[in-house]
């Protein structure tokens, strides 16, 4: 197997295996700042993973160098991580991630609620 081949086959296990932490990492380092900072970098790290997942997705699919493959992978736990602080969380792949896991049930409960009311 060449190096290129080994690469891409490290990335393709890396997302699920690792991703987990990663978000949860992010969520810690987060929760350590202040509200008002906290909700700027969420913002940013927001903004900067759907550019980085558009160009660079396929990075974690089939490989290219570490370094590459590393910056797209925190790119995706930095965006997670700025969703999981908004009411319900986020849930990607099979995980869920949140702040705060009651408001996460309380929006679930608001959200049939308006779909009830809607339909």
């Amino acid at each position: 197997m060449s190096l290129a081949e080994s690469v891409a086959s490290a990335a393709v296990g890396i997302l699920p295996d690792h991703l987990d932490k990663a978000v949860r990492r992010w969520i810690d380092e987060l929760a350590a700042l202040p509200s008002g900072r906290r909700r700027a970098v969420c913002r940013r790290w927001a903004a900067e993973a759907g550019p980085a997942v558009m160009s660079g997705g396929d990075v974690l699919r089939y490989g290219d160098k570490p370094a590459k493959v590393a910056a797209v992978f925190n790119h995706v736990a930095r965006g997670l991580a700025a969703l999981a602080t908004a009411p319900g969380g986020v849930t990607w792949m099979g995980m869920h991630w949140c702040v705060d896991h009651t408001e996460c049930e309380r929006a679930v409960v608001d959200a049939r609620t308006r779909y009830r009311e809607v339909v």
